[in-house]
């Protein structure tokens, strides 16, 4: 995580210099692909604290919104929208940032959010936390009627949070989705092909 919110000790400029340098040694010394990635916080003003070129860096950025949770309708819409047109987001993180039982979720035009992510090529996070279910199995219906396309996320904070997984491959099934929907789904050369065209 990379922002100003004390969430799993976020990363600063600095510490991410270090976290891309350590992924690429990693990538020399293991048969597998590795990617770097980030989730980052979307301002009030609708901008990410990290410059487009420092962004550029990342194989995968995650855009979520953590701060201003209680903005009316209008200004939240804009703020979200703004960031998929503005800055080279791979993915919109749990994009109702919902808690259930403990938090609502944002005040968003779905429909507005819908199509700007399909029209900048954003993929749709199913968060598939059990305290989170975000977007419902409804919402991502409505998603894949307008063409979004959807990524699968634990949220995993450690090691157990990856048996959460499965909530959001029923999630995904509640909201008609098929493999060609879901970007986990992909070839490894189409998932590189397509995070490389945010360059």
């Amino acid at each position: 995580h990379y922002g100003h919110i004390g969430i799993t000790n976020p990363l600063n400029e600095k510490r991410l210099m270090k976290y891309l340098a350590e992924i690429e040694k990693v990538r020399k010394n293991v048969g597998i692909r590795v990617f770097s990635g980030v989730e980052i916080d979307i301002l009030k003003d609708g901008t990410l604290p990290l410059s487009r070129e420092k962004l550029q860096a990342l194989d995968v950025v995650v855009a979520s919104v953590h701060v201003g949770l209680t903005m009316p309708e209008d200004e939240m819409t804009k703020l979200v929208c703004m960031a998929m047109e503005n800055y080279p987001i791979h993915i919109l993180g749990h994009p109702l940032d919902r808690i259930l039982n403990v938090r609502e979720p944002l005040s968003l035009r779905l429909d507005d959010v819908f199509d700007t992510a399909r029209k900048n090529s954003v993929f749709l996070e199913i968060n598939a936390a059990p305290q989170r279910m975000d977007l419902s199995g409804t919402e991502i219906k409505s998603a894949r009627d307008k063409k979004c396309l959807f990524a699968l996320s634990s949220d995993a904070h450690d090691v157990r949070g990856f048996e959460a997984y499965h909530y959001g491959v029923l999630s995904a099934r509640r909201g008609w989705l098929e493999k060609k929907d879901i970007l986990n789904c992909w070839t490894l050369k189409k998932i590189e092909r397509t995070i490389e065209k945010k360059k």
